[in-house]
């Protein structure tokens, strides 16, 4: 059986987000910033909106656009959820790329849109 492409993404998309919740930031890859940036801009954000990993519902939130004329990049969308359980303001900005055959997902920013 074979996974598509967007299924494969949303996995990937989850992952990222248990690794920021858990604070595992060392192996995530940004495609913009530094993760000291991120780190920072994160926890002033966590003091007041305690994030916990996707629910089984965000995962239907997750927003994944391919540019035209792009076929190995794709844009990726997620809402942090918070411990009321509830999406969040803070958006998480994901960027995939297939290269080889393999995708590899970078941080682009996160932000209250």
């Amino acid at each position: 059986m074979t996974v598509s492409i967007e299924q494969q993404i949303r996995e990937l998309t989850v992952g990222i987000v248990d690794d920021i919740v858990a604070g595992r930031l060392e192996h995530l890859r940004f495609d913009t910033g530094t993760r000291e940036d991120f780190a920072a801009a994160l926890e002033d954000y966590r003091k007041y909106y305690p994030i916990v990993p996707l629910p089984p519902e965000g995962l239907a939130q997750i927003d994944i656009l391919q540019p035209r004329g792009e076929t190995d990049l794709w844009s990726v969308e997620t809402w942090f959820w918070t411990r009321d359980g509830g999406p969040s303001e803070l958006r998480l900005y994901l960027t995939f790329r297939r290269t080889e055959g393999k995708l590899i997902g970078e941080i682009y920013d996160i932000r209250v849109p």
